[in-house]
């Protein structure tokens, strides 16, 4: 009952700052503090976007929603039960954004990447991203999907980054044997071979 007040509390204080910050009287409160006035032009200047933000989700519902369907949980897990076997400190990582994980200094091709993801990351000790796993269930590709995967390929094969595609139907042992491939150090041959041509 106490964290329910508290609560209350809390929201009735985010209210007050959200009418204080936007010039308006708090209701049956009359101060000697001059009202702030300003034209149309004026308050749309000063809006924060932010603010805008805060108010838009007070008065929305939202859900939680699954980061992958059952297929892509099974393979998740599998790659989260292997990597500690091959022990090289690897992390895995699900639904990342290819904008946090890649850079380019061209801010165009960039934006044509940001809010593309990968099913599965895998990331070396230091935090770098060494492998990218795609799964493409039986109904994958539809419409455009191959031409939005292609993409991702090139991306991730031009930044140094190792690509998997999982097929529906591939055994646990197969998964394995390809995460091994993947992430087997690699020599200077194997290295000058993923390098982007120039």
């Amino acid at each position: 009952m106490d964290v329910m007040i508290w609560e209350l509390i809390g929201l009735g204080l985010i209210l007050v700052a959200i009418l204080g910050l936007n010039g308006k009287a708090l209701p049956g409160r009359k101060g000697n503090r001059p009202k702030l006035v300003y034209s149309r032009e004026r308050q749309t200047e000063r809006r924060d976007p932010a603010m805008d933000q805060l108010q838009k989700v007070m008065q929305a519902n939202f859900t939680r929603r699954r980061i992958m369907n059952g297929s892509e949980y099974g393979l998740f897990r599998i790659v989260e039960k292997e990597l500690p076997q091959i022990n090289g400190g690897y992390r895995v990582f699900a639904q990342t954004c290819l904008g946090e994980i890649i850079g380019s200094t061209d801010r165009e091709a960039h934006a044509c990447i940001n809010a593309k993801r990968v099913d599965i990351l895998i990331i070396g000790n230091t935090g770098e991203p060494l492998a990218a796993i795609e799964y493409q269930g039986s109904g994958h590709y539809q419409g455009n999907a191959a031409v939005r995967d292609a993409v991702k390929k090139e991306v991730l094969r031009r930044a140094g980054v190792r690509y998997l595609e999982i097929f529906d139907g591939y055994t646990d042992d197969t998964v394995r044997q390809m995460l091994r491939d993947a992430l087997r150090p690699m020599t200077p041959r194997t290295a000058a071979a993923a390098s982007p041509a120039a």
